[in-house]
């Protein structure tokens, strides 16, 4: 899985990035995660990383197969949300290789 940035200020203010692997189902999709109003999703995976990370992020390599919502937001230093980003993937031995998510800018 690969995140991406939407500039280098993203990637200076950002301090913690957190990346869930969320099961696809009826009523939650990625617009939803974005504007917060999905609920009632249930999470596979989820990690936390401290920043700067690495590009890579190894440990939610292994999900379940089929489709799958990866959503990730990053805090500042003062956890305050200021980036977030989702995309939906097909998981697994038949899926894509490498996800990424691209993050935008919390308005």
């Amino acid at each position: 899985m690969v995140v991406i940035f939407p500039d280098e200020a993203a990637k200076e203010q950002a301090s913690v990035l957190s990346v869930f692997v969320i099961l696809e189902e009826e009523g939650i999709e990625c617009g939803a995660l974005m504007d917060g109003t999905a609920g009632g999703y249930r999470v596979e995976r989820w990690v936390e990383i401290q920043l700067p990370a690495p590009e890579e992020i190894p440990s939610l390599s292994s999900v379940g197969s089929g489709p799958r919502l990866f959503y990730a937001y990053a805090e500042d230093s003062n956890q305050v949300l200021v980036l977030r980003g989702c995309t939906r993937a097909e998981a697994g031995a038949d899926g894509e290789t490498q996800i990424k998510i691209a993050l935008q800018w919390v308005n």
